[in-house]
């Protein structure tokens, strides 16, 4: 219903509750009464939702996504061989999870999202001896 049809219907229902009272001057008035009630009404009423198109997400290749993956390891200074193995477990969770992450929201832009959890892979950590730690057969007997 447009503003037009709600002002003449506002009027029509005027008179209609008191036709003997209806003057030209109270139709102006409140003429200008509905416009303002059916601009109230247009501005308050729900706007139609446009709908989205729906992207398809394209799952890359596992090659491609551990390609991607090391130069992004470059670019971030990241060691990428240390983080082969946590990179190759997130692909198989995503492909697994229907290519959603974590909170089960769709994957749209991959990259981005590879980009963004790469900082929070610890990687493979070979521990090194501590300079000062002392090893148990170093200690001689008395």
């Amino acid at each position: 219903m447009n503003r037009e049809e709600i002002r003449i219907r506002l009027i029509l229902e005027m008179i209609s509750k008191s036709p003997d009272k209806v003057t030209e001057d109270l139709v102006v008035k409140f003429s200008r009464r509905a416009e303002q009630i059916a601009g109230w009404i247009e501005k308050t009423k729900p706007k139609t939702q446009v709908k989205k198109e729906i992207v398809v997400a394209q799952i890359p290749s596992k090659d491609e996504f551990l390609r991607v993956a090391g130069g992004l390891c470059q670019q971030g200074k990241l060691d990428f061989n240390s983080l082969t193995f946590e990179i190759e477990a997130k692909y198989d969770s995503w492909v697994e999870a229907g290519w959603k992450d974590g909170n089960n929201k769709k994957i749209l832009n991959w990259k981005t999202k590879l980009k963004a959890v790469l900082p929070h892979f610890k990687g493979i950590r070979h521990k090194e001896p501590e300079i000062n730690q002392v090893v148990r057969q170093d200690i001689k007997r008395f």
